[in-house]
C-alpha cells in the first residue's frame, strides 16, 4: 500500500507529465526546475516557461459507499516570458493547447485517475512580473479511492 493518498499521487502524476514535456513532441518545454508545487515568488533569471501546481478544492459523493468519488480541482499557474514581437495572446494560447495535449495523452494519469479534464483558462496579458504574461488553467481530476482509507484506488 502506497504511503500517500491518491489526491497526494494525482498532483505530482500531474507534476511529472509537465517536466516530461519536450521539444520533439511539443512546442515548447518547461524550463528546468521551473514546474513547481508552489508559488512563484520572483521571476529572476528570464525563465522562458514556468509553472506552478496547486491541489485545490475537491467534491465528493460519499454516497457510493464503500467507494468515494471525488471532482479535485488542479490549478495551473504559468508564466510565459513573452519576447519582443511575439504577441502575448498568442504565446498563452500555445502553452494552454501545448499542456492541454499533454495532459489528454493519458487521462488516467496512469491509473490514478478515471478522468482528466479542462474546466477553463483564464489569460492576464499584463502579468505581475514585467515582461511576462499569465495565463491559469483550471482542471478536474475525477477519482475514487476507499472511504476508510484515501491512499487506496479502487
Amino acid at each position: 500500500m502506497p504511503s500517500t493518498s491518491v489526491r497526494e499521487r494525482i498532483v505530482e502524476s500531474i507534476k511529472d507529465v509537465l517536466e516530461g514535456m519536450d521539444t520533439d513532441t511539443y512546442a515548447f518545454k518547461f524550463d528546468k526546475g521551473q514546474v513547481r508545487r508552489e508559488p512563484f515568488k520572483n521571476m529572476s533569471g528570464g525563465k522562458r516557461y514556468s509553472v506552478a501546481i496547486f491541489d485545490d478544492s475537491d467534491i465528493r459523493n460519499p454516497d457510493t459507499d464503500p467507494i468515494v468519488r471525488i471532482s479535485l480541482k488542479v490549478v495551473l499557474e504559468i508564466i510565459v516570458y513573452v519576447q519582443a514581437k511575439e504577441a502575448p495572446s498568442t504565446q498563452l494560447n500555445l502553452v494552454v493547447s501545448e499542456v492541454e495535449r499533454a495532459l489528454m495523452v493519458d487521462r488516467t494519469l496512469g491509473n490514478l485517475a478515471i478522468d482528466v479534464t479542462v474546466d477553463r483558462t483564464e489569460h492576464d496579458i499584463e502579468g505581475r512580473f514585467d515582461k511576462y504574461a499569465e495565463t491559469t488553467m483550471f482542471i478536474s481530476v475525477d477519482f475514487r479511492h476507499r472511504n476508510t482509507d484515501p491512499r487506496e484506488i479502487v
